[in-house]
């Protein structure tokens, strides 16, 4: 079992934080549906291509972990080794994981130890906000974004309401989860928190195209439960106070992969508490300053057996990760009738991530020290001709980080949208981004004994971006349409790969990669009245990728041919085509959504490739609304088609299966 040990102090923290939020005054209020509303920001990252989340739609997926939403929500690549229980990660523009930033609140999420991110541990339910910055800036989110970042947030309500939800489901292969919800806010306070828990036999059946035959899924039972608490505080009417705590546990066996007989027992947990506090001093109404603080603990356990019987672990792994971080930033607002108006962030970074691990050979630590100055400029222009009637976003950013362990080079983005408003509701929208990026080893890259390489540089090379996005039709009447197309292209050098040497793996700086490709996004709603509303909604997003590797450093004669062969060929699980297509419909207090998803053939070595697919997924919902009451139900069928398919060689898929839930507001 994992070490718990931690989680007292973080029940006591989190019984003194609610003691706070509801020592406060506050009303009676009932809220149904909650809209908040986002804080003023210093800068938005002008020119990048971006998709957001609001609170409704993450209402509707409250039960569901952040790799389900995102599949079923957007075009993006998604790896998973099995049903949610197990991990999966992201991969925008086919970067790979580790070259895809989360970030809750600013903090990355992604291991410092592997890099990876893991999407099944992130609840949808504990957040109101969830961004995707497909191209996000190396200067302004630091190292590992050339395939973007995903924001998490929760804003901040300071309403006097009161709001609890509570969740449960039951689903196929003896999946149960249950979640509750509150917010509770007042005039100078907004306390928002929730509980989660999940588990799941994962039983699932599926077809073993080595062995020719079908089998039951076994040892791939887990469990998961956490908690995530978040409380804005206005202590004065220019300090406002923030403090936020996540702690989670994953609890899991680990099944066999395809074409194995083994008896082999292989365990996995998971647990990790984060915790941040930030200050906001507005001195007037053009100045603010910003101070936070970031604390995570993390610990990964692994053990395997032979058999279920044996006495002895045959592997036992520790792995934990600690990281500490402050950031002060200063932000200065000029407006000016002439020249617009001006946002300046200069932002002053410490950190000190540390790694516990045998394979290491004790700890290991990393200390940088990080400079950002960003220079957001916006104006408007008036006039009677289309082209003189909009309004113009720019960003300079730069960057310059000093690390303990390797030279990190001079980081510097430039990003612009300029919007024309050629009639209300329909503007055409330009954007341009470039910048230069890198992504610093991981410490399994560096340290492991044998197989790492503390030699190794820091992967760096440029990204730019370029898109237009066309609205017809003002959204305010009964139908509206909007078009987005994306070119992308980006240079990565230096690209850290796992080289066999002889018997033995290493990573090594062996390739330059171009990631580069088209995306196109077609979204429709219309609304009719018929004794009550009837609202139809379509969205199609469709990727044509082509990341590839376009030269090779490391010429021995170990790895010549192979070297020489996927020069020109695709990155490993990068669909060419990925087809993305949600329909919904809603008639009062009923909704149906359908999600349709496609990918293509994609390359797991020189030669071979995982079959294309497509999954069918439908959600119906209902609502009943009562004076101080709103119960949601919902009947989810996943894979309606039963396809058998993967996302990673040898981990099989489910097939067709169910969910069903029930949610109470009030």
């Amino acid at each position: 079992m994992c070490n718990v040990t931690k989680g007292f102090a973080t029940f006591v923290l989190l019984l003194y934080m609610t003691n706070i939020a509801l020592c406060q005054s506050v009303s009676d209020t009932i809220l149904i549906d909650q809209v908040t509303v986002t804080p003023l920001e210093s800068v938005t990252y002008g020119g990048e291509k971006s998709e957001s989340f609001d609170s409704l739609m993450l209402k509707a997926a409250t039960y569901k972990n952040l790799g389900d939403f995102l599949s079923q929500q957007s075009n993006v690549i998604i790896k998973s080794y099995g049903t949610e229980g197990m991990a999966s990660s992201l991969s925008l523009r086919g970067a790979g994981s580790s070259r895809t930033q989360i970030l809750w609140e600013g903090l990355s999420l992604n291991s410092i130890s592997s890099g990876d991110n893991n999407l099944s541990l992130v609840p949808v339910a504990s957040f109101d906000n969830i961004s995707i910055n497909y191209n996000a800036s190396a200067a302004g989110f630091g190292s590992g974004t050339f395939g973007g970042a995903i924001n998490l947030k929760s804003t901040p309500n300071f309403t006097n309401h009161v709001s609890v939800q509570a969740l449960a489901s039951i689903g196929s292969f003896h999946t149960y989860k249950t979640n509750i919800g509150y917010s509770v806010g007042a005039k100078k306070i907004h306390y928002k928190g929730s509980f989660f828990y999940t588990q799941s036999a994962s039983d699932f059946e599926y077809y073993d195209y080595i062995l020719l035959d079908t089998f039951k899924r076994k040892n791939a039972d887990y469990f998961k439960y956490g908690t995530i608490q978040n409380v804005h505080v206005k202590l004065t009417d220019k300090l406002l106070a923030q403090a936020a705590l996540w702690y989670q546990v994953n609890d899991a066996n680990l099944p066999s992969i395809l074409g194995t007989t083994s008896k082999e027992v292989q365990y996995q947990c998971d647990s990790s508490l984060r915790a941040l506090a930030t200050l906001r001093y507005t001195i007037n109404s053009r100045n603010r300053i910003v101070y936070k603080t970031v604390y995570t603990d993390d610990f990964e356990l692994y053990t395997k057996k032979t058999s279920p019987t044996a006495e002895k672990y045959s592997e036992y792994s520790e792995i934990k990760n600690k990281t500490n971080i402050h950031i002060l930033q200063y932000v200065h607002k000029q407006a000016t009738l002439r020249y617009g108006t001006f946002f300046t962030e200069m932002e002053l970074q410490e950190k000190l991530a540390k790694a516990d691990l045998t394979n290491y050979g004790g700890t290991k630590k990393e200390y940088s020290t990080i400079g950002v100055v960003q220079i957001n400029h916006l104006i408007n222009f008036h006039g009677n001709t289309a082209f003189s009637a909009g309004k113009m976003t720019s960003l300079l950013s730069v960057r310059k980080e000093f690390n303990s362990q390797y030279s990190i080079p001079f980081i510097a983005h430039f990003g612009s949208e300029y919007q024309i408003a050629k009639e209300k509701g329909t503007p055409l929208t330009l954007r341009f981004s470039v910048g230069n990026k890198y992504r610093t080893p991981t410490f399994n890259d560096l340290y492991w004994i044998a197989w790492g390489n503390p030699e190794l540089l820091p992967e760096y090379g440029f990204s730019t971006e370029f898109g237009i996005r066309k609205e017809f039709f003002n959204p305010e009447k009964w139908y509206h349409l909007a078009s987005d197309v994306t070119f992308y292209h980006s240079v990565l050098n230096d690209m850290i790969m796992w080289t066999p040497c002889g018997a033995v793996w290493h990573p090594l700086n062996t390739a330059q990669a171009v990631l580069q490709g088209l995306e196109f996004s077609l979204e429709q709603t219309h609304k009719t009245t018929i004794n009550k509303t009837i609202a139809f909604s379509n969205k199609l997003q469709v990727n044509i990728n082509n990341p590839h590797i376009t030269k090779t450093y490391d010429t021995t004669s170990t790895t010549t041919n192979q070297e020489n062969e996927s020069v020109g060929h695709v990155l490993y699980y990068v669909p060419r085509y990925a087809i993305h297509f949600q329909p919904r419909i809603s008639y009062g207090n009923w909704e149906c959504s359908f999600f349709v998803n496609y990918e293509s053939e994609r390359y797991y070595n020189l030669e071979k490739t995982l079959d294309s697919y497509i999954t069918f997924d439908a959600r119906l919902q209902r609502k009943f609304v009562l004076k101080h009451l709103q119960i949601v139900t919902s009947f989810i069928a996943q894979n309606i088609t039963n396809t058998v398919y993967e996302q990673i060689r040898s981990y099989p898929l489910p097939g067709r299966n169910f969910e069903g839930s029930l949610q109470i507001i009030f």
